[in-house]
């Protein structure tokens, strides 16, 4: 049995929901948590959390036109219940957070408030294998939007690593282009964002490398390694 059947194996049996949410749930595999750039870490402490929460703070008053919290003591924090049984990713410069994204099991997507209408809207074959992208946030500087596209190229590669088939995410009309090109695809569905207003519903097969290819995904190399190293077939049927 390969690795990543294994490991897939293991995602299975334990999906159904914890109503005890803990800090970083040991239903993520070891290998899901390692990130392969300096530049970006896992969150792995209630600590790292609230700094995360800041960062998703400032950038939300940033796009509201206001001015940044600047990371005083007392700051309103953006942290979710979800974010602690979550891969919260964060990229970092200097020791300064400047981006970070979430990927959630689809199972506990179901009860978060704001993940659960996705979820519903798209109605997925199979919550098991099915992860959520979200909390998708960038500080408007120009280091910080370096740091982004290595940020969601862990975040992919750690989808492999869990034994995801899916992946789902909700992005604005403007976006959607640009996420296009990395083999994400409108699935036709919206939901309504008290912050952001409407929002498009993206999904993306992890194993369908032919629309990888025909996107020219740089992400495309990374899905191929994964099948070269558990001997599969590049373009699965």
């Amino acid at each position: 049995m390969r690795t990543s059947d294994v490991v897939a194996d293991l995602w299975v049996r334990a999906h159904a929901p914890n109503p005890r949410l803990q800090f970083l749930s040991d239903r993520w595999p070891q290998p899901a948590m390692v990130t392969t750039d300096s530049s970006i870490r896992v969150v792995r402490s209630e600590l790292e959390l609230q700094d995360v929460g800041r960062l998703r703070n400032d950038v939300r008053a940033a796009r509201a036109g206001q001015p940044h919290a600047g990371g005083e003591v007392g700051d309103r924090t953006v942290v979710d219940e979800i974010d602690r049984c979550s891969l919260v990713f964060v990229a970092e410069h200097q020791g300064r957070e400047l981006a970070t994204v979430r990927l959630s099991r689809a199972i506990d997507a179901l009860g978060d408030s704001h993940l659960a209408p996705l979820i519903e809207a798209v109605q997925p074959a199979d919550l098991a294998v099915t992860v959520v992208v979200s909390r998708f946030a960038v500080i408007p500087e120009r280091q910080a939007r370096a740091l982004a596209l290595p940020m969601f190229f862990q975040a992919y590669r750690s989808m492999h690593l869990v034994g995801a088939r899916c992946a789902l995410m909700t992005i604005h009309a403007t976006m959607v282009e640009v996420f296009a090109q990395f083999g994400w695809k409108q699935t036709g569905e919206v939901v309504h964002d008290p912050f952001a207003g409407e929002m498009q519903i993206l999904r993306h097969d992890l194993l369908d490398m032919t629309l990888l290819r025909a996107a020219d995904s740089p992400l495309a190399s990374i899905a191929s390694d994964f099948f070269r190293h558990e001997g599969r077939a590049a373009t699965p049927r």
